[in-house]
């Protein structure tokens, strides 16, 4: 989950969204985004999604990234999958 947020968050701030907009995106709160971020809480698929969209992400391999992440976070709450070639431009 760490490895997720950490993604979320950095393909977040590259782009300008703060922290606010971001969690208005999600109908939460900043805290329940930066929970997400820090890998402190298990993402939702929708949410997640939502957060790329807001942010404008749209690169396929970014996506795909992003798609299996979540996937090995289903797989494993609570673990820290890794990817196994981050897309460039993320500090994954």
């Amino acid at each position: 989950m760490k490895v997720l947020g950490s993604m979320l968050r950095d393909l977040r701030t590259e782009r300008g969204v703060g922290l606010q907009a971001a969690a208005e995106v999600v109908r939460g709160s900043r805290s329940k985004n930066s929970r997400l971020e820090r890998g402190e809480s298990p993402p939702k698929h929708h949410d997640v999604m939502d957060l790329l969209r807001a942010s404008g992400v749209r690169e396929p391999a970014t996506l795909a990234t992003v798609e299996d992440l979540l996937r090995k976070t289903d797989e494993n709450p609570g673990g820290t999958a890794t990817p196994t070639s981050p897309p460039a431009g993320c500090a994954a």
